[in-house]
């Protein structure tokens, strides 16, 4: 499978990136939202539960004058028109309740209950059938440290459920349609920022082994691209640098190996041409052989500067120096065999030494 490219790559992090703190956000405020639309059905409800209990209306019956929604009515508009109430006695027995509950009775829960004779208001949801759910509060009326009576008032959470769900099909829409949008605006962003780079690749492909003298365009900005065209500029410099070294040390080899075997061959020649005495042929052969251990020796240095040239990433063992010397004197003996030249070797004692001090 072929990798991503890396203007691939950066959109899809930045739209994942965008994706989460998007679901995030939303989350939260749809949350806060509907906390907040909690706490204003419930201080709504706190407020038409006090205006109930300032009328005074604590009478048992059926269905309530118009006191009680007369009052709601002045005080809250048409506000009022969505909201019911019902009053239940010490003993939880329904009295008066509000027209719009049409023959209804608003539940009381034992918590509800609990909380009353303690003095305390409940806010509960529960289903009132027919009508869905509501949010209920009950709050007691105490006097003289006494259970007079509840004050149970009641809203349709339909609305509110409404206003929430319309919320959250907004969000439906706008978080796919702003991760859309910020994927093209990545794309366009990561496509114009790298930009540069493909210049560079381009200009890096054009430059070669024959003209290394070829560079990467500054622009002059200062930023990451242009340090790693400055940096791409030196490291070209150094190869043009290495390279015509390189040159300069072929020719110079080729024309050091020439001149030994030209020599080399033109004695050879010139000894074949015709009969020579065993005198001339031991001079050409001496001659020979001197040709031969220059172009020895030259191999030997070009052997040398290669190796002292090469990496030392690699780790160099030691070398037995005593071992060497044995196996030089060795060779020196063969060598010297008829030349009346004497090989000699001193006092030797074991000695070692890495490959990169002996270069």
């Amino acid at each position: 499978m072929r990798p991503l490219s890396i203007r691939v790559r950066l959109t899809l992090w930045y739209t994942g990136l965008l994706l989460g703190i998007l679901l995030l956000i939303s989350g939260l405020s749809y949350s806060m939202l509907r906390r907040s639309i909690s706490q204003d059905l419930d201080a709504s409800l706190m407020t038409v539960a006090q205006i109930i209990r300032d009328t005074g209306y604590s009478t048992p019956g059926v269905t309530a004058g118009p006191g009680p929604e007369a009052a709601l009515l002045q005080v809250l508009g048409p506000d009022s028109y969505d909201k019911f109430f019902q009053l239940v006695d010490a003993q939880g027995n329904p009295g008066i309740r509000s027209t719009h509950l049409a023959g209804r009775t608003l539940p009381l829960s034992a918590l509800a209950r609990a909380n009353a004779a303690r003095g305390v208001p409940t806010f509960e949801t529960v289903q009132l059938s027919p009508g869905g759910s509501i949010r209920l509060l009950t709050m007691p009326v105490v006097r003289g440290g006494q259970l007079e009576e509840s004050v149970q008032i009641g809203m349709p959470l339909g609305h509110a459920r409404q206003a929430l769900r319309r919320y959250l099909e907004t969000l439906l829409v706008l978080v796919p349609l702003g991760v859309a949008l910020a994927a093209a605006g990545g794309a366009a962003i990561s496509r114009a920022a790298l930009a540069r780079v493909d210049e560079m690749s381009r200009s890096a492909r054009r430059i070669s082994a024959q003209d290394l003298s070829r560079r990467v365009q500054l622009r002059g900005t200062g930023d990451e691209l242009d340090r790693l065209a400055e940096t791409l500029n030196e490291m070209l410099a150094r190869l043009e640098g290495a390279f015509a070294q390189m040159r300069r040390f072929t020719a110079d080899a080729a024309h050091e190996l020439r001149t030994p075997l030209t020599a080399l061959r033109g004695g050879v020649e010139v000894a074949l041409r015709a009969e020579r005495s065993t005198e001339e042929y031991r001079r050409v052969l001496g001659s020979s052989l001197e040709e031969v251990e220059r172009l020895v020796r030259l191999s030997e240095d070009l052997l040398l500067l290669s190796r002292s040239t090469a990496g030392g990433g690699a780790p160099r063992a030691k070398v037995d120096l005593e071992a060497l010397c044995v196996e030089v004197l060795e060779v020196g003996a063969r060598l010297a065999e008829g030349q009346d030249v004497a090989v000699r070797l001193d006092t030797i004692g074991p000695a070692w030494a890495s490959q990169s001090s002996m270069l």
